[in-house]
């Protein structure tokens, strides 16, 4: 079996890269970024470049989409969230993933939810999280009115003394 060589005058190391071994790979892509700027060639992106003149971000795009797309991010902002696979709007705080309908119901009632209590979408689009669109639901393990009505008392006893 015969291994490529280096393409560089006097270097017998093995071809990695374009015909170069590791180090000499390195120095050209190197030399290429000082020569063509910086950034990103794609106009309006000013990340630094990563491969084939392309920050990491287009780079990915290429490979897996096989177009680079518009010179803006995909990603939401920081704060401002993304949705979930299953259409929840979710976002970050502190570096800890939250669900944001979660977040208004327990700004609304002015407490953390409890782990029986589920916040339902009215209209059933789950990224809508305006607060006339969302309701808060008990999930009890009895069925029975009975069992339903004293679940209510015994965990909502400050909304029960105020209807009375």
């Amino acid at each position: 079996m015969t291994y490529m060589t280096c393409s560089e005058d006097d270097c017998y190391l093995p071809a990695v890269k374009r015909g170069f071994c590791d180090k000499h790979y390195r120095r050209m892509l190197k030399k290429e970024r000082t020569v063509n700027g910086p950034f990103c060639r794609l106009r309006g992106c000013q990340e630094p470049r990563y491969t084939n003149g392309l920050c990491a971000m287009h780079s990915h795009r290429l490979r897996t989409l096989g177009d680079v797309g518009s010179p803006d991010r995909k990603k939401a902002k920081p704060g401002t969230g993304y949705l979930t696979p299953h259409g929840y709007r979710q976002i970050t705080i502190n570096g800890r993933h939250h669900l944001e309908h979660r977040l208004v119901m327990e700004e609304i009632l002015g407490r953390s939810l409890k782990p029986f209590e589920r916040v339902h979408h009215r209209n059933g689009i789950r990224s809508d999280n305006r607060v006339s669109n969302l309701e808060l639901w008990a999930t009890s393990p009895g069925q029975r009115v009975d069992d339903l009505v004293s679940f209510v008392v015994e965990n909502y006893r400050d909304r029960v003394e105020k209807a009375l």
